[in-house]
């Protein structure tokens, strides 16, 4: 006999975690709170599996901030715990009320009927490599927002290098000894002001140098170099980048077929319609949506130049 499966929907919080549970057999729902805490998690998780007598126990959570380690933590005390990406959570159209509660009970009915995409978790090792090329991307964010802002106070002080010396490209040496002497012959507030904005710029340009060594390190590491040598083989692709797709990614081999790497990755043709994002295609979490797209962006538009110059 098939046994009867209890579908719980979590939605998680700093403050308090909710719960729904939810028998698909009987259209049986209980909500539930607990201190957001895995022992206080895990003290509701035992009263219903005591209401819901030889019933097994499947929660999921929606992916966030929190990462892995509640579902680490919920597997090793034997409870089946899946993460499901944002993007295929079914939205209801027009004015809806959203509570916790009724967020959790949503998630469980669309985890019961298998509407939901579920999310690859990385081991501990590759999530905490994957992080690292993220804080990279974070601070090089960073960088260039600093350089926009140091631009515009220099602009509207009346400053333009280009115009001044010539120049076509910003952030050379030679840009960086025309700040520095500019700098300096300022009066006042702004001097400051800017000299306080050039230090905190090196200081950035600094952490990326560190994180770029420690990149290089990684890439010829066991556990990437075979990878990444078989990715830098193509003109273009460079370490940074092929690290950032192999622990975006994972193991590619979980992808039945080359067009569901491509559907994950946002690598679609302008004649797909965008429908086809929906298609349940155990595609790996939105993260990769977002971050490896961003990586993407400048590899595709050499390979554009390169196609344009060709025909």
């Amino acid at each position: 006999m098939k046994q009867n499966i209890i579908h719980i929907g979590l939605d998680v919080d700093d403050t308090q975690y909710h719960g729904s549970a939810f028998n698909k057999n009987t259209g049986e729902v209980i909500d539930f709170k607990s201190r957001p805490t895995l022992k206080g998690l895990l003290q509701q998780l035992d009263r219903m599996a005591r209401h819901f007598k030889g019933c097994k126990i499947k929660l999921c959570y929606e992916a966030s901030y929190i990462g892995y380690c509640l579902q680490r933590d919920l597997i090793a005390n034997g409870i089946h715990c899946d993460i499901v990406s944002p993007s295929s959570i079914p939205r209801p159209r027009g004015k809806a009320i959203k509570t916790d509660r009724i967020d959790a009970g949503y998630l469980a009915q669309f985890y019961a009927n298998d509407l939901l995409t579920i999310v690859q978790p990385p081991d501990e090792e590759q999530e905490q490599d994957r992080d690292l090329l993220r804080s990279r991307q974070k601070v090089m964010q960073q960088r260039n927002q600093l350089r926009k802002h140091l631009q515009a106070v220099l602009r509207r002080s009346g400053l333009h290098y280009k115009a001044e010396t010539g120049n076509k490209s910003h952030w050379t040496k030679h840009h960086y000894c025309w700040l520095v002497r500019t700098i300096d012959g300022l009066p006042g507030s702004l001097k400051v002001n800017l000299e306080l904005l050039l230090r905190q710029l090196k200081a950035l340009n600094e952490v990326l140098t560190d994180y770029g060594q420690q990149i290089e390190v990684l890439a010829s590491s066991p556990r990437y170099q075979p990878a990444v040598h078989s990715l830098t083989c193509y003109k273009g692709i460079k370490n940074i980048f092929a690290l950032t797709m192999i622990t975006e990614i994972g193991d590619i081999k979980r992808f039945s077929h080359p067009r569901k790497l491509v559907f994950g990755l946002a690598w679609i043709s302008a004649s797909i319609p965008l429908a086809a994002n929906t298609i349940d295609l155990g595609l790996p979490s939105m993260a990769i949506d977002t971050f490896a797209r961003h990586s993407l962006k400048p590899t595709s538009e050499v390979i554009e130049r390169q196609k344009s110059a060709r025909t």
